[in-house]
């Protein structure tokens, strides 16, 4: 059923609304009086206008939905650490704790990409191939595996000339808790130090990983753990007369990820210049 409101009621509807604007208007004045640091003014102040970037005002404002995958994962990685602080007497860094909790969300969604959007991607990537880079650059295809259940990363490295001829591999096995993002940073790190080896000047880092891409090339930031990585990954390019870091689709990434599953196996590491065994060759080929 309709409200039907009296002109009278409209009247006082509105007084209490010119009412309440006078005194928003009076706290937000009082607020600028206060001796306390601008910043807080300022919080202060987008607070009596109600333009803190709260959960409410994201939703009401559509520029944001809720991480429910990331929530998920940050209760279950604090339960974890709370069992083994209590059973084991493990006291983990709160820092680590987001930053594995955050990983396992983007693993996962990674991981179980939904049918639809698999498809779609296989559309738009099918025809795309690996392509060489221009004469007098080299191009470096790294790749991460995972082995959760020994707690393991695989890395490879397939480095390629003009010409589109191999002239360096390698394979690398490392600890890691799980978190991919950090192995994928180190199999770019990785990469470049097999290009050093090979004598590379300039140089093209290709991968699969958007946003470890986006770090190097400093469109992103980060402050979990996996930023240390990427300090070490700065630092290395410098080794370079010229440097380029570029995302790329899996379809060009196949040999780097079969050499990573190959680290897996293989539980050591191990880098070839310019001649390479036949195990290795047979993935290049694939």
């Amino acid at each position: 059923m309709a409200v039907i409101r009296t002109h009278p009621e409209q009247e006082l509807e509105a007084n209490q609304t010119q009412k309440k604007e006078r005194d928003l208007r009076v706290h937000r004045n009082s607020i600028w009086k206060l001796v306390v640091p601008e910043k807080v003014k300022i919080f202060l102040w987008r607070a009596a206008k109600d333009l803190l970037t709260t959960a409410e005002n994201l939703w009401k404002k559509r520029q944001k939905e809720l991480n429910g995958e990331l929530v998920a994962s940050l209760l279950w990685t604090i339960w974890n650490a709370r069992n083994k602080w209590l059973f084991k007497g493990v006291n983990e860094d709160p820092v680590r704790l987001v930053a594995r909790a955050s990983s396992v969300a983007d693993s996962i969604k990674r991981i179980k990409v939904p049918e639809e959007e698999f498809c779609a991607e296989i559309v738009t990537t099918k025809h795309q191939q690996w392509c060489p880079p221009e004469e007098g650059w080299i191009k470096i295809n790294v790749d991460a595996a995972m082995d959760e259940e020994n707690r393991l990363a695989g890395l490879g490295v397939v480095i390629r000339n003009f010409k589109g001829e191999i002239i360096a591999a390698a394979v690398k096995t490392e600890k890691n808790s799980g978190n991919v993002e950090m192995a994928e940073a180190k199999a770019v790190l990785w990469g470049l130090q097999v290009a050093i080896m090979a004598e590379a000047t300039q140089v093209i880092v290709e991968y699969d990983s958007k946003g470890v891409i986006e770090l190097i090339n400093n469109k992103m930031g980060t402050l979990t753990e996996i930023v240390w990585v990427i300090f070490d990954i700065l630092e290395t390019k410098k080794s370079f007369q010229n440097f380029k870091a570029q995302h790329v689709s899996r379809s060009c990434n196949v040999s780097a990820h079969s050499l990573a599953k190959l680290a897996l196996r293989k539980l050591d590491s191990f880098v070839w210049l310019n001649e390479f065994p036949v195990k290795v060759l047979h993935l290049f080929s694939l």
